[in-house]
């Protein structure tokens, strides 16, 4: 619980420096969630649930929440050797960091996995950890989402829309996420649409969708721990 309490107090205390306004006008509400949400086996569901009753929007807690338990999950060892070291500004920059990079929160600039950092140098995986699980779905829908069926299928009809990578996103969630692309497409867009294959799209999706079935290799199926 004390190493729980750092994580949440040094990940609000590096906030200001990402200028984001999800997270800066947050940090309060989720420093109180953190706490609460401490020992709970859907950390991702509690933390946002958390703040949405404090009337956060959802895209914004739904974001906070997969950030800070991938963050805690997937990269404190690259962070043991301090927030600054490059593995582990790396890991979280490539895993971690994408739904506030990608929602306009004012700060497409920010370093936004400087302001994680802080918070992952001093945390544990939690107990109920299901690390596994959860990579080898990043592994399975990475692989489904970038397949040449897929690429064929909706690559073409996106390309000359306003928004290519969105329009790819979507249509990769319907054809690789059978049986909880609502839940997906409605808790983590953001998180998944840069890469299928990350940790914060995996952690995400397992966490708001855990149950339903995930194709891979656009004919397979596993389910979702």
């Amino acid at each position: 619980m004390f190493k729980t309490a750092r994580l949440v107090g040094t990940f609000l205390l590096a906030l200001h420096r990402a200028g984001a306004t999800c997270l800066a006008d947050n940090k309060l509400k989720l420093k109180t969630c953190g706490n609460q949400c401490s020992e709970s086996k859907d950390r991702v569901v509690c933390v946002s649930s958390c703040l949405q009753k404090q009337d956060v929007v959802t895209a914004c807690a739904d974001c906070l929440g997969s950030e800070f338990d991938c963050g805690s999950r997937f990269c404190g060892s690259a962070c043991e050797g301090g927030h600054r070291s490059g593995a582990c500004e790396s890991c979280l920059h490539s895993q971690c960091t994408v739904c506030s990079t990608e929602l306009d929160f004012q700060a497409h600039t920010a370093n936004l996995g400087d302001a994680l950092a802080e918070a992952v140098e001093v945390a544990t995986p939690p107990a109920d950890n299901d690390t596994a699980a959860v990579k080898m779905l990043a592994e399975s829908t990475g692989s489904c989402a970038s397949s040449g069926a897929l690429i064929s299928s909706c690559g073409t009809p996106c390309y000359s829309t306003t928004d290519p990578a969105g329009c790819y996103a979507k249509c990769a969630m319907r054809a690789c996420f059978s049986g909880c692309h609502e839940c997906s497409s409605t808790h983590c867009f953001e998180s998944c649409r840069r890469s299928f294959s990350s940790y914060e799209c995996a952690t995400c999706v397992s966490g708001f969708c855990g149950g339903c079935t995930v194709q891979t290799g656009m004919k397979d199926s596993i389910m979702l721990p």
